[in-house]
């Protein structure tokens, strides 16, 4: 019974990082709609039907809404006299190519359009939804954003997104933008990031099979060549002692060579999947949204997941808006770990040529304490009893450059043969006498 209890505590236990991305992940979707619900609310217009008066001078999209919502004679005709003097200047501009077939006319249309009617911020497509109320004798009625365009508007706020189609216009809707980043951006990037390190080890998986697999290709040869030379070597020694040192040698460069094409193939690993997840979603993406083709789809997936936000390419479709974002989201975890491997070849490039100094006082966390290396090079020779003058007079700088280069293949060992020491008082000679034994 209780072997039963402990065995699964110890599942339990290896379940718990999962259960940490999954709340994590739940409790950004739920930060995300919870900020949709309030922003809605925010940047809601009250219309007035009776006294024709509106809150907020705000432009929004959709014509016919502004001929239901009480905007006065006067008013209308200066709106569409804009748009005529607009429109027909867009298109004294546009004839001078003098090219008339379907698909410059197409684009003409789009152009208009754009242009045009570029300050508008709501569209008839995304149904805004009008809910009534009644304040004394005078109905009231509210335009409110969509929830597509809220979900869209909250998610790019914390991702750090901003593709900035939809953009608050009221003082309240503004400083909760605020708050809402100061909250949300830090903790999205602790979801993303956490669930970053769980597709690392995924392709962590997959990198040590590729690693093999390039290793086999491009350095068996080479490193098959040194085995033998060494071990011809081996041959002709009679120390065991020796014997194992360079035994010893091989399998240290043999786990450096892993190691450094591991490195390599994480990095290739890396990019093959993320060009492969960008072009599988981008003939998903284009297969239900409506305004991309599959070069646009790639475009709007690349502006997306690197954080670029243009806005001239945002979801369009309801129905699968859900599968976009979680695509976003686990695309801009996959750039997380990209970003991560860049640094570090970007350090590497920065401190290239450089000579390594002041080994002693670098400082090395260990969870939320710090050592420097010299106090833990002075712990590790009390624990393993090296004399006391050998630690103080080690030059940790070129001790340092040393290993550095025995990881990477320049060196065989840093191992110092040590001088065979004899008590000669316990030493027993074969003709030595009985009595004596």
């Amino acid at each position: 019974m209780g072997k039963g209890i402990k065995g699964i505590k110890d599942q339990l236990h290896l379940l718990t990082p999962y259960a940490l991305h999954l709340v994590l992940v739940v409790a950004v979707a739920a930060y995300v709609l919870l900020g949709a619900l309030a922003i809605r609310q925010l940047e809601a217009i009250a219309i007035n039907r009776n006294s024709t008066m509106i809150r907020n001078d705000n432009i929004y999209r959709g014509d016919d809404k502004r001929n239901k919502i009480g905007l006065t004679e006067q008013n209308k005709n200066d709106y569409l006299r804009s748009k005529m003097e607009c429109m027909i200047e867009m298109l004294k501009q546009r004839s001078s190519a003098k090219i008339c077939d379907e698909g410059h006319l197409d684009e003409l249309t789009d152009d208009v359009y754009n242009i045009c009617f570029q300050e508008q911020i709501y569209d008839d497509r995304n149904e805004n939804k009008i809910s009534r109320n009644t304040i004394g004798t005078n109905d009231v009625d509210y335009l409110y954003w969509s929830l597509m365009d809220s979900i869209v508007f909250c998610f790019t706020v914390i991702t750090t997104i901003g593709y900035g189609n939809v953009a608050p216009k009221t003082m309240e809707g503004r400083l909760f933008v605020i708050a809402y980043g100061v909250l949300g951006i830090p903790f999205t990037m602790l979801a993303i990031a956490s669930l970053g390190k769980f597709l690392a080890e995924i392709l962590k998986g997959i990198t040590q099979l590729t690693a093999r697999l390039l290793k086999t290709i491009f350095c068996c040869y080479s490193v098959q060549k040194q085995f033998k030379e060494k071990e011809a070597l081996i041959s002709d020694l009679k120390n065991d002692d020796n014997k194992q040192g360079i035994a010893n040698d091989d399998d240290i460069s043999g786990s450096s060579e892993i190691k450094k094409v591991e490195k390599w193939g994480e990095a290739l690993v890396l990019i093959v999947a993320f060009f492969i997840y960008i072009i599988i979603g981008s003939i998903v993406i284009a297969s239900y949204e409506p305004e991309m083709d599959f070069f646009g789809a790639i475009y709007f997936n690349f502006v997306s997941l690197t954080t670029i936000g243009l806005g001239d390419l945002v979801p369009k479709n309801e129905k699968y808006l859900v599968l976009t974002l979680i695509y976003s989201a686990v695309g801009l975890a996959l750039t997380t770990i990209a970003i991560e491997i860049a640094a570090e070849y970007l350090k590497m490039l920065h401190y290239f040529g450089r000579k390594i100094d002041n080994v002693a006082n670098v400082q090395i966390w260990f969870g939320g304490k710090k050592l420097t290396m010299k106090q833990l090079v002075r712990n590790l020779g009390d624990y393993f009893d090296l004399p006391i003058n050998e630690i103080a007079d080690l030059n940790l700088d070129e001790f340092v450059n040393a290993a550095i280069k025995v990881e990477a293949g320049e060196l065989g060992t840093l191992r110092c043969p040590r001088p065979i020491t004899v008590d000669i008082e316990s030493i027993i000679f074969v003709d030595a006498d009985e009595s004596y034994m």
